[in-house]
């Protein structure tokens, strides 16, 4: 889940599309404390809709949100 986490809230990656936690959870249409959760890492299940909505707002795909190196060995 770290990982998981570390790629949704990658610094570098919001600075690059000057995003914000505000503006993603703005942006995304999701509840606040659910995307503060999945950045804290607290939330243990994570949807898929859910990811989507994050990817889409970043301007990323899925496909790339999973190549990134917080996924790599």
């Amino acid at each position: 889940m770290q990982n998981f986490t570390k790629a949704v809230y990658d610094y570098e990656l919001l600075l690059e599309k000057n995003m914000t936690i505000y503006k993603l959870y703005k942006n995304s249409g999701l509840d606040r404390d659910n995307v503060y959760n999945l950045i804290r890492g607290k939330n243990a299940d994570v949807k898929l809709s859910t990811l989507e909505a994050i990817c889409e707002t970043i301007g990323i795909s899925l496909e790339e949100f999973f190549s990134s190196k917080y996924f790599r060995r």
